[in-house]
């Protein structure tokens, strides 16, 4: 349990850091999310022409790209798009992010 750094997450007493708990959802008085209901809060997200970010393929089997980067760029140009907007967010497992 300790790759989960805990000391940055909780405080000398124990209590989670008021930082963290404020990335979780709000929930609803009858404890549902309010994202989850029927879609209340979609907004539209603003994206960047996807054509922008195709790679270029001379003949099939003889281009070697590496995907993650032409997808990171993308997901950082829709999130700089919908900055304002809050309406879009990445996640990824904790165990998967650099430490140190």
């Amino acid at each position: 349990m300790k790759s989960y750094l805990p000391e940055e997450l909780f405080d000398r007493t124990g209590r989670l850091r008021s930082e963290i708990a404020e990335l979780a959802p709000q929930v609803s008085a009858d404890g549902r999310q309010p994202a989850r209901q029927r879609g209340l809060l979609l907004k539209n997200l603003l994206m960047p022409r996807f054509c922008d970010y195709a790679v270029k393929v001379a003949k099939p089997g003889t281009s070697w790209q590496r995907q993650p980067v032409w997808l990171g760029t993308f997901l950082r140009d829709v999130m700089k798009l919908n900055l304002d907007a809050k309406n879009f967010r990445v996640s990824v497992p904790m165990r998967l992010l650099p430490t140190g």
